[in-house]
């Protein structure tokens, strides 16, 4: 039997010892993506927004949904998302799972 204290470190370890993103997004221009975060751990401030991010500077600019469709109207390439799984363990690896409409499912450790 697990003591109480191996059971708590091992929730530490998987529930708060993590950072998770979770999102869509839109690609615009080599530059430029919206993106829809519903999971944002390390950045709690985007979970649950509508971002403007721009790549090669690594900024994220909030915006309301009512922008965010104006600029996918005007500039998205496709109008089907990409869908983004991420977890980090910290120390520990970086995992992703991309879902793309057109090429299918990818994942990949770095």
């Amino acid at each position: 039997m697990n003591s109480k204290n191996s059971i708590k470190k091992s929730i530490q370890k998987y529930i708060y010892h993590r950072n998770r993103t979770h999102y869509i997004k839109w690609a615009l221009t080599a530059e430029w993506s919206i993106r829809f975060f519903f999971v944002f751990d390390t950045r709690n401030q985007y979970s649950k927004k509508w971002v403007l991010k721009s790549h090669y500077l690594k900024e994220y600019i909030i915006l309301n949904k009512d922008e965010a469709i104006e600029y996918i109207q005007k500039y998205a390439k496709d109008l089907k998302p990409v869908e983004y799984f991420s977890l980090n363990e910290f120390g520990k690896g970086y995992r992703r799972l991309v879902i793309d409409p057109k090429r299918g499912v990818d994942t990949f450790i770095e």
